[in-house]
This record gives structure tokens, C-alpha cells and sequence, in this order.
């Protein structure tokens, strides 16, 4: 018999189950960066001036006065949606008057 014998193929359940695992290292580092940067940004303290008050990623980034990105509003929506994914915010889908969905933060209950 060749050496190629003994080479056994994963199942399916086991595929997945490295894919997954797979997957949790590759963005195992990414809450802590969001985290680090949206302390960095202030973003909490934004949040936390109104409780009740939900707001979007452009309009937290009206708040920093020394933001010159015209891009900070869709990265800063990218952040704080994964903190969202993380239970760490409260994120709901609102319609503007336009028509336009935009979603819409609140500091989460954790």
C-alpha cells in the first residue's frame, strides 16, 4: 500500500467545526481593538450623555470635534455594530424620512 492509505478525510461535522474554529481565531482579536478604539474615541461617553437618546455613527462622529475623516461615519458604524454583536450596544434599524435605513445606537444593558 502507498502512503496515502492511511490519510483519512474529516467529516463534515468536523469540517465545519475546524472552519469554525478557524473563524473564532481569526476575529478573536477584533473586539478588543473595536473596544480599545471606541474608548479611544469616546464614543461611550457620546452615548452615555443621553441614555434614552439612540443615535447614529454620523451623528456620534458630529460629536468629535477633531474628526476631519469624511469616511469616520461608515468605519464607526462598522465598530459599533460588531460591539452590538458583542451585546455591548443596542443597535435597531430606523427609517428616515428620505426613506433611508440607518441604524441607530444605544448603550446595551450589560
Amino acid at each position: 500500500m502507498g502512503p496515502s492509505a492511511n490519510i483519512q478525510l474529516p467529516t463534515q461535522a468536523e469540517e465545519e467545526r475546524n472552519c469554525t474554529y478557524a473563524m473564532q481565531l481569526m476575529s478573536s482579536s477584533v473586539l478588543p481593538v473595536v473596544l480599545h478604539s471606541t474608548i479611544q474615541l469616546d464614543v461611550f461617553e457620546i452615548l452615555a450623555k443621553d441614555k434614552a437618546t439612540k443615535l447614529s455613527a454620523l451623528e456620534i462622529v458630529s460629536h468629535m470635534p477633531n474628526c476631519k475623516n469624511p469616511d469616520a461615519a461608515t468605519m464607526l458604524d462598522r465598530m459599533l455594530y460588531v460591539l452590538a454583536s458583542y451585546s455591548l450596544l443596542d443597535c435597531s434599524v430606523v427609517k428616515e424620512e428620505n426613506g433611508v435605513m440607518k441604524r441607530v445606537y444605544v448603550l446595551g444593558t450589560m
